[in-house]
């Protein structure tokens, strides 16, 4: 949850750049029968320091592609940083803004837990005025 969180707030506050593949490496494992690979990645913060993130995937199609890897990170802590691609739903960078779209079915399921956490509230609540309200009778 905590990494989901930081995800969340890097795309708020976090600062925007491309990253430069250094290397792609094979591992020793392989994801139905796919190998994975760890492809590593350079980005400069704006003070001009350099970092890496890597990234292990079975697809690395995902992260060659002709458009730009890019990478969001903290600027108090430029190490902290993720590719915008590894975020759940569609992220879209137009000029310097990040928008994230959601699938319909993710939203589908986000609106059936709310409405299963509102009538368990719902339920707790009226058991207990129900059970307040006996000692009345």
């Amino acid at each position: 949850m905590a990494h989901s969180y930081r995800k969340a707030a890097l795309l708020s506050r976090g600062r925007l750049v491309e990253g430069t593949l250094l290397s792609k490496t094979r591992t020793n494992v392989e994801v139905n029968e796919a190998p994975v690979y760890s492809l590593t990645y350079s980005y400069a913060a704006r003070s001009g320091e350099a970092f890496e993130r890597s990234v292990r995937t079975s697809d690395p199609a995902r992260y060659e592609s002709e458009h730009a890897v890019m990478i969001a990170y903290d600027p108090r802590r430029p190490s902290r940083g993720v590719f915008l691609n590894t975020l759940p739903g569609m992220t879209k960078v137009e000029g310097d803004w990040v928008r994230t779209e959601v699938d319909s079915s993710t939203m589908a399921l986000a609106c059936l837990f709310g409405m299963l956490l509102f009538g368990l509230i719902a339920s707790s609540l009226y058991a207990t005025l129900m059970y307040q309200a006996r000692a009345f009778w």
